[in-house]
């Protein structure tokens, strides 16, 4: 049971380095996936990330599953930009891809291959971007700028431009954060928003960059934290067959993966069990949970999912549909090779001059 719920468990750590804990884990087939973030990338004595210790930490993580003989294990990030860019120096610390509003989508491209060389070079597999949420918002303390546009159209045409460009470089991109974060006025890390908009204006504005995502086959989609009455009274997005099954995978039609947010996020955690929030996440439609941060909770969900495993055809059903699902697509993607130089990144730097 651990290691048919393991492909749908993509988790966090908090050490430096990766634990034996973790290494053991993944060798065993109970993580699909390891997100890192800032507090895992090595440091030179000067600050700046150690992007050659960084490529021995990948390669020790792809390891750990290839000895265990398990399915491909990908390492996943959030690399945006402006705040939320886990790697800096030496690579260029872009901008908020707000930046790029009024732009030609040849340059949203351009600013997508070189962040997926980047990250390919480094051995990592997925990036948690582009952002497809619609900046209309002055007051949202949590989306803001990293959105590509206030306009739905223009904030869609950018941001899948950017997602191609990653694409190129055999980086997955993941499109965030579904059905539509960007009219909030509270943050999910912190509490739960309410969205109070009817579901025409979510039709006209949030939804349009999904709904043109959904049709250029994105490969993977985040759900919101993020409560929306007129389409769900009771459970936030991540947790609603409303939103997730009904509208997501039913009406809208899509059939690639879809990732819930951090469910440690205090939007979930302040409202819901971790157990829980993970078991109804998967079961209204999601084939990821993310668990970012501490072993205790990853324990807590791996424990309450097998024992309501254990006589629940309905769950089991719908785990055996998310690791296929999971496995196919990593069994489909191919790991990029991108070379880093000084001359590339020299490059990039100009580019990052010449959007900010």
């Amino acid at each position: 049971m651990e290691a048919l719920i393991g492909q749908s468990l993509w988790v966090g750590y908090e050490e430096p380095l990766p634990p034996d804990w973790l290494l053991q884990q993944i060798s065993k087939g109970w993580v699909g996936a390891v997100i890192l973030f800032a507090r895992n990338i090595p440091k030179t004595a000067n600050g700046d990330a150690d992007l050659a210790k960084l490529v021995e930490i990948t390669d020790t993580l792809h390891l750990a599953a290839e000895e265990g003989e398990q399915p491909p294990l990908w390492i996943a990030i959030d690399q945006e930009g402006g705040l939320v860019q886990r790697i800096k120096k030496p690579l260029p610390h872009w901008p908020p891809m707000g930046v790029l509003a009024g732009c030609e989508q040849q340059t949203a491209y351009d600013v997508g291959f070189a962040m997926g060389l980047e990250l390919g070079h480094l051995g990592i597999d997925v990036s948690f971007a582009p952002v497809l949420d619609v900046n209309t918002n002055a007051a949202n303390p949590i989306i803001g700028t990293r959105a590509f546009s206030s306009d739905p159209k223009e904030a869609s045409a950018l941001a899948l431009a950017y997602a191609h460009g990653l694409r190129d470089n055999n980086i997955v991109p993941c499109g965030k954060h579904f059905p539509g974060h960007g009219d909030t006025d509270v943050d999910s890390h912190l509490a739960l928003p309410k969205v109070l908009h009817d579901k025409d204006r979510f039709e006209e504005v949030e939804l349009h960059p999904f709904k043109e995502a959904i049709k250029q086959d994105i490969e993977m989609l985040m759900t919101a934290h993020i409560l929306i009455p007129s389409m769900d009274e009771k459970w936030p997005a991540t947790l609603s067959s409303a939103i997730i099954s009904d509208l997501l995978r039913g009406k809208l039609g899509y059939s690639g993966l879809v990732v819930s947010d951090d469910i440690e996020m205090k939007a979930i955690a302040d409202n819901y069990g971790f157990g829980e929030a993970s078991e109804r996440a998967i079961r209204v439609g999601c084939d990821v949970v993310l668990l970012c941060k501490k072993r205790e909770v990853q324990e807590e969900v791996r424990a309450h999912l097998i024992h309501r495993l254990q006589n629940d055809k309905e769950l089991t059903q719908r785990f055996l549909e998310a690791n296929d699902r999971i496995v196919s697509a990593k069994e489909d993607w191919i790991e990029s090779q991108g070379e880093l130089d000084e001359l590339v990144l020299q490059e990039h730097e100009t580019l990052r001059e010449q959007i900010s």
